[in-house]
């Protein structure tokens, strides 16, 4: 359900509650300062009914929120995931992707553009290799943890999806097209939007499943993100103040949409309102990229990731707060072109046009 936007009367009558709870509180200096400054008239007399007013909707939200994971599907955990609308000052135990090690490397014939989330699971190597040092093991391609290789595509392979309920893949090769097309897979018919208008300008960057897979979201290089429900779709448009968008994914109550662009931002996105909360700022010192990155939460969702590209470091920030962590150097030898984060562990991949992935991991401490 959409919520409607404040307005100014809405807004004048926060501003004068704070300033008459600022003089109940005693606090004359601040609230004269702020009352002259935002010129509110008549004056405000000394009142308590800002504090009655939270209180009351302290207790409402938490209600609401209760409700809310009462109704949650079961395959979505209540207890992880970023919640902006009760957890603005959590704190975690979660450890910093800057602390992660590299686990192992694994090489490649071409440039690596794009690796299977499934290969976190890795069974065929130790968790734990001293010092994150690379070794004859790790570079030998006998030790990779490959299940099976599918060779049905002719070309490049830059994006691949599982489905969030079923045990479908979906791989895509690089097109040109602005046309989002969904396939149903046992009979292979193609389903697009009866209007044309819901279609993108330009080449579509990036496909994602919401959680329940009710949603899916688009990106593309006319710098819009679309939110599509099969039916009809919603627009974000000038996401990235025009620039391209190389990356969307929901967050696990499907609330919220992240997307990165070539501006060298990455943005946290509320789907009701189709407005952008939280701004992760600081990565890319020329501002713009050259190639595509991806940013991605943590496995959950405390932090947001995203590659740099000219130091090739790992740019890692709170998600609720935006502030900045330490950084990471990733050891490639040319851009990074894709980074995604294990669902369930503190680890995630990368994977760049120096033929490498790089497999990272942080050991829990016992």
């Amino acid at each position: 359900m959409l919520t409607e936007a404040p307005t100014v009367k809405d807004r004048e009558t926060v501003y004068r509650l704070v300033i008459s709870q600022l003089f109940y509180d005693g606090h004359q200096t601040l609230a004269v300062s702020l009352s002259n400054l935002v010129k509110t008239h008549p004056p405000c007399p000394p009142s308590d009914r800002l504090l009655h007013i939270v209180t009351l909707g302290l207790r409402a939200e938490q209600a609401d929120k209760d409700d809310y994971q009462c109704l949650k599907p079961d395959n979505l955990n209540p207890n992880v995931g970023i919640e902006l609308d009760y957890e603005t000052e959590a704190r975690t135990m979660t450890p910093e992707p800057g602390l992660y090690e590299t686990c192992y490397v694994t090489s490649h014939k071409a440039p690596c553009r794009a690796d299977v989330d499934r290969m976190l699971a890795k069974s065929a190597m130790p968790a734990d290799l001293a010092g994150g040092q690379e070794t004859n093991q790790q570079l030998n391609m006998e030790a990779h943890p490959v299940i099976r290789t599918l060779y049905d595509h002719g070309e490049e392979v830059t994006c691949l999806e599982f489905h969030p309920t079923e045990q479908i893949l979906v791989s895509g090769t690089g097109t040109q097209h602005t046309t989002i097309r969904l396939y149903d897979t046992n009979t292979a018919q193609c389903f697009v939007s009866s209007n044309p208008k819901d279609q993108h300008t330009a080449p579509i960057t990036m496909v994602r499943y919401s959680p329940m897979a009710n949603l899916y979201a688009s990106s593309s290089k006319d710098g819009n993100i679309k939110i599509w429900d099969g039916i009809s779709n919603k627009c974000v448009p000038q996401a990235h103040d025009g620039n391209e968008v190389c990356s969307v994914y929901f967050s696990k109550n499907g609330k919220y949409v992240l997307s990165s662009g070539k501006d060298s931002l990455v943005k946290l996105w509320e789907l009701s309102m189709s407005r952008c909360l939280i701004a992760y700022t600081g990565a890319g010192a020329s501002g713009k990229q050259n190639h595509r990155s991806q940013g991605v939460f943590n496995h959950t969702e405390d932090f947001v990731l995203f590659s740099d590209e000219k130091t090739t470091s790992l740019c890692t920030w709170d998600a609720r707060n935006a502030e900045r962590q330490r950084l990471l150097s990733l050891g490639h030898n040319n851009a990074v072109r894709y980074l995604c984060h294990s669902p369930t562990s503190p680890a995630f991949l990368t994977c760049s046009d120096d033929y490498r992935a790089r497999f990272w991991y942080r050991r829990v401490e016992t």
